[in-house]
């Protein structure tokens, strides 16, 4: 009897145990299943707002590739046009080019016939340069008035082609040389005297033949030399029949002079 009561309270505890045991088990996993369910949560809405990021990172990109391809499309068609002007511009070029090779061709062989024609006339004209050059450097001329024939050198050495001015200079430098060539004049001018020194005298010039210089106590004649283009005084003095007629003349005032030589082409200075 008692031993039967001992295996029932035995039983009772046991069970009471067991059930005690497995009451805590359930606790503990409604607990992990709260858990399990709270990470679950918050992994759905990660994963939707990842979701929802994308979708607006898609849009974006499409909303992208929309704007770009309307820009593309734009710049297509504006390079399109580009492209039709360009062409059009080339055809015009072409068109040009092929006129002015034609007038390249035109104006070539004119050049050629007008560098003939002026090389024949810069020959032409060169040579009465150096004719006038020789004319003047030997005309008594020259050395009563320095360097008149000065801007001839770069011609007669051809590195200058004579302009139109040029050749008014030759003409009126060979006028004027005639003129004096014919002129009776006095004139005051620089002599070498018979010493050699340089001194200012007074001269009767008349034409290009003869020159009487007048000094202080002197009267003679003067050769002028085409090398230096100066006047030299003889060595010798005329005789004093010869400077007795030159004399007074050579002392004379302008008005006089004129009155003596009333025809003369009269140049004073």
């Amino acid at each position: 009897m008692n031993r039967s009561y001992i295996s029932l309270i035995c039983l009772i505890i046991c069970i009471c145990f067991f059930s005690f045991q497995t009451n805590l088990n359930a606790q503990d996993m409604r607990a992990q299943n709260i858990e399990a369910e709270r990470q679950k949560q918050l992994l759905l809405e990660k994963a939707r707002q990842e979701a929802e990021d994308a979708r607006k990172a898609a849009k974006i990109r499409h909303q992208k590739i929309v704007s770009d391809r309307s820009a593309l499309l734009k710049a297509i068609k504006e390079l399109k046009k580009q492209n039709e002007k360009l062409k059009a511009d080339i055809k015009n070029t072409e068109t040009n080019i092929d006129r002015l090779k034609k007038e390249e061709i035109t104006l070539t062989k004119k050049l050629e016939e007008t560098n003939a024609i002026n090389k024949e006339l810069s020959g032409f004209i060169r040579g009465n340069t150096k004719d006038l050059s020789a004319l003047l450097s030997q005309s008594l001329q020259s050395a009563l008035k320095k360097d008149r024939e000065k801007f001839l050198e770069p011609m007669i050495k051809q590195s200058q082609f004579p302009s139109m001015d040029d050749i008014r200079k030759m003409v009126d430098l060979l006028l004027e040389e005639i003129k004096l060539s014919g002129a009776v004049r006095l004139k005051k001018s620089v002599l070498v005297d018979r010493s050699g020194r340089e001194v200012k005298a007074n001269f009767l010039i008349i034409g290009n033949f003869t020159t009487v210089y007048h000094l202080e106590n002197e009267i003679g004649f003067a050769l002028y030399s085409d090398k230096s283009q100066r006047l030299f005084a003889l060595s010798k003095l005329p005789g004093k029949r010869i400077e007795k007629k030159i004399l007074p003349i050579c002392k004379v005032n302008l008005k006089m002079f004129l009155w003596i030589f009333p025809k003369a082409a009269l140049y004073a200075n």
